[in-house]
């Protein structure tokens, strides 16, 4: 039950997420129908299927971020091409990587905000889970999505496209009487030094060879005369001008630390991280990212110290939360580590995995029943993972309740075998281990 650093480091750019908001409950169709988009948006973007995505986003609100609401509308159908597709190809970078075989996406909850739905999703990538916000416009069956927010990176998926756009502003209004005299005497010029010297040769030239010389000249004079309309026609049919640039300055620093990271070398990912960030790159994500490789390699002050940065502000990545909230169970501060997982579920959807280490922090503290609760939320969330119920039943164990930790084993055992030597040997189930119901069930599938 842990997150993978690499899943976070492959989803890893750098643009503030939207704030949380609030509003009236969603219907339960429009939980259903947003959930959907939100799941088909998932799925397209894994492949890159151009025709499902023009389904799922607001293309209008996607161009209107980067170009500007008033300038939009005046945008050429090739001009709003090249914006979107930009885009939604940035969009489909975190989710390319699918595992295999493809895990489905878990429904984390929906709720209104300003009369849109915000759809939580764990989405499945080869190296983990990404915990992601989808944010759809209108609630309901005429919605598209306007924004992915992975959330524990705080990311704006809509945000970093546009940064990635280029410089701003990307789109200017032309004026359009001095553009075009700009773009046209270069090559009215050109023209006219062509016809000069055709005209100069074709005056000493003799009569027969003053044909070849107008036949020579006509292939340039004709270039500049296309070029010249083509430039002209194009400022008159274009009132807007576009400047697209190739991508952000610490893209290729990004890649650097994503390939350092999926290597697990710590040294080269900070090398990497700090190029990024020195060229613009916000640093907080990749703080987190940095924690989470500490804390897998069992270096825990490094681990704290990064997780630390990710939540400093101006623009904090909330699973830094997450991140010290593990750190002070390992370190036996329950009490703290709960005080971190509610100050985390407050800007970040719950999900099985941090409902997870909650229920250990509540279980350390013999608070059981708050223990069972947030077990019991993460089971809803996702009933396939028995590492769960494995805890359930202990937890169980723990509080002299036999029936339920007999109840939660067999849950479990639907799901994988359940070693009864290795669980009579738990000191959880002491409390338990003369409960007559306890002893057959430890005695169950034994070979005489």
């Amino acid at each position: 039950m842990k997150r993978s650093a690499i899943a976070l480091a492959a989803a890893l750019l750098v643009v503030a997420g939207e704030a949380r908001g609030s509003g009236e409950p969603l219907t339960a169709p429009q939980i259903e129908e947003s959930t959907a988009l939100a799941r088909r948006g998932v799925e397209a973007l894994a492949r890159r299927n151009v025709a499902a995505l023009s389904g799922v986003f607001d293309e209008n609100a996607l161009v209107a971020a980067a170009a500007g609401p008033e300038l939009a509308p005046r945008l050429t159908a090739r001009q709003r091409r090249a914006i979107v597709d930009r885009m939604l190809d940035w969009f489909s970078g975190p989710f390319s990587a699918r595992p295999a075989p493809v895990r489905p996406s878990i429904a984390l909850g929906a709720r209104a905000d300003a009369g849109d739905a915000v759809v939580a999703l764990l989405v499945a990538v080869s190296s983990g889970y990404l915990k992601t916000e989808w944010r759809i416009h209108p609630a309901g069956p005429d919605g598209r999505v306007e924004d992915v927010l992975l959330t524990d990176l705080g990311r704006s998926l809509r945000g970093e496209a546009v940064e990635a756009l280029g410089p701003p502003p990307v789109a200017r209004l032309r004026r359009r009487a001095e553009e075009a005299r700009r773009a046209a005497w270069p090559r009215v010029a050109g023209l006219a030094a062509v016809l000069v010297v055709a005209g100069i040769f074709a005056r000493r030239a003799r009569p027969r060879e003053r044909i070849v010389v107008l036949v020579a000249a006509l292939a340039p004079a004709v270039l500049f005369a296309a070029d010249g309309y083509l430039a002209v026609s194009r400022v008159w049919n274009e009132p807007v001008e576009l400047k697209l640039t190739d991508g952000p300055p610490w893209g290729y620093s990004l890649q650097q630390f994503q390939l350092a990271v999926s290597r697990g070398n710590r040294a080269r990912a900070r090398s990497a991280a700090g190029e990024a960030i020195s060229l613009g790159a916000r640093p907080e994500p990749f703080h987190l990212v940095l924690g989470r490789l500490a804390e897998d390699a069992g270096d825990l002050k490094d681990a704290s110290s990064s997780y630390a940065r990710a939540i400093a502000p101006p623009a904090p990545a909330p699973g830094g939360w997450a991140g010290l909230a593990r750190l002070e169970s390992v370190d036996g501060r329950d009490a703290e580590a709960i005080e971190k997982w509610n100050r985390y579920f407050s800007v970040a959807p719950a999900d099985p995995n941090s409902l997870f280490w909650m229920a250990v922090a509540e279980g350390h503290l013999h608070d059981f029943a708050a223990a069972q609760e947030a077990l019991a939320r993460a089971i809803g969330l996702n009933p396939s993972e028995p590492e769960l119920y494995a805890l359930s039943a202990r937890l169980y164990g723990a509080g002299g309740d036999a029936p339920n930790a007999i109840a939660r084993l067999r849950e479990e055992e639907k799901l994988r075998p359940v070693d009864r030597a290795a669980i009579a040997a738990d000191g959880n189930f002491t409390a338990i281990a003369d409960d007559a119901d306890w002893k057959a069930f430890l005695e169950e599938n034994r070979k005489p």
